[in-house]
């Protein structure tokens, strides 16, 4: 990828500025973080494992608090938004892109109406770096908002390969809330491109592909159902989430601010900075970055809240006994491999010889037990349904 400077300072840095916002230089910094293969399994895991997201940091450097209690642990989810016929044929066509056969285009050929494409992003907005704006080898389909609306559009007619500037408008449910409706340029290198032979929908034969029927009525009706799953899964997770905070708020649970940063540090190390640091970006730049995440109010609220959780489960835990089941933490070992699709034997093998690894995967197991403790003395409605 080209590496791109802010559209309004197109200043080369020296090599002697490219240093880790943390402190030392990118080269020695970043691969110190990100050594232990799994350490980076683990975070991945519990960064995309819906109940092990309260958990990215390790409670026990924080201080202890006083265990919340469960009685009468009562809480109404909300009913969700209707989705609309929109969404429905974006899914359609989101199934005729990821089923139909594709050839590449070469370097230097223009990306077609619906094409699927890699690309790398960085935003910009005020003169600086635009918070959770980059995407390092992002798959986009041509004709399908996945980004920003009417972004990918902009690909269309472009050669692949090239490197070009976007200027677009901040939308209103952007996550950096406090730069929503300011102007913005993303740079954008197209990486790659697939040409794709779409299925006619008036075709049974050609719809037959998709592996869901052979009529456009049959796999529409499909879709809905496994929107009503997705949507219904949604709800329960929304209900977990909105016991634990329940229970977290009847306890004071406080939570400096340098730890909040250090849970924000580790996200962005994570997904912006090695983006920034592989292309040689100044340190200036480096900690712009740094700064626009550990500035937003949202991301603050959040991994404050996520802390608290953790602060009070593990409380929770304490007082109410909960312990290691070795049967349990061999299954819930092997869960942790399967998700993150690696032998769990390699795993099993790797925890045996580094304590840190196995005292780690053990408190991830015991936020997970003690979160299945405090659910079980809830009681979860719905909006819309009969109480059970």
């Amino acid at each position: 990828m080209t590496k791109h400077r802010n559209p309004e300072n197109s200043s080369q840095a020296s090599q002697s500025e490219n240093a880790n916002p943390s402190g030392g230089s990118v080269q020695e910094e970043l691969p110190r973080a990100h050594t232990k293969l799994h350490d980076q399994l683990m975070r991945k895991w519990v960064e995309t494992t819906p109940m092990g997201q309260s958990l990215t940091f390790d409670a026990s450097q924080l201080p202890d608090i006083n265990p919340p209690s469960l009685d009468d642990i009562h809480v109404k989810v909300p009913l969700p938004t209707p989705f609309t016929e929109e969404e429905l044929m974006e899914r359609f066509y989101q199934l005729c892109f990821d089923q139909a056969p594709a050839v590449a285009r070469p370097s230097g050929e223009p990306v077609g109406e619906h094409d699927r494409v890699w690309v790398d992003i960085i935003g910009y907005a005020n003169g600086k770096i635009l918070p959770f704006s980059i995407r390092s080898q992002m798959e986009m389909l041509v004709g399908v908002d996945t980004f920003l609306h009417g972004f990918n559009a902009e690909l269309i007619g472009k050669p692949v390969g090239e490197n070009f500037i976007v200027e677009v408008t901040v939308p209103d449910d952007y996550p950096a809330m406090n730069l929503r409706g300011a102007s913005a340029a993303f740079a954008i290198d197209i990486l790659r491109a697939e040409m794709l032979s779409l299925p006619d929908p008036n075709n049974p034969e050609e719809l037959k592909v998709l592996g869901y029927g052979n009529s456009l009525e049959v796999i529409l009706s499909k879709l809905v159902e496994e929107i009503h799953a997705e949507r219904t899964q949604e709800l329960l997770d929304q209900g977990d989430r909105m016991v634990l905070e329940l229970v977290t708020h009847r306890t004071f649970v406080p939570v400096p601010e340098e730890f909040i940063d250090e849970e924000i540090r580790r996200r962005w190390l994570d997904r912006e900075g090695p983006f920034l640091s592989r292309r040689e970006f100044p340190v200036a730049e480096q900690q712009e970055a740094l700064e626009g995440w550990l500035n937003d109010a949202g991301l603050r609220t959040e991994a404050r809240k996520n802390l608290q959780i953790a602060l009070a489960l593990r409380a929770i835990a304490i007082r109410d006994g909960l312990e290691v089941d070795p049967n349990e933490i061999d299954s819930f070992v092997n869960e942790v491999a399967e998700s993150l699709d690696i032998p769990a034997h390699e795993l099993k093998a790797s925890l045996k010889h580094d304590d840190t690894a196995r005292d780690q995967i053990v408190s991830h197991y015991i936020h997970l037990k003690a979160v299945n403790h405090v659910l079980s003395q809830a009681t979860i409605r719905f909006e819309g349904a009969e109480d059970a």
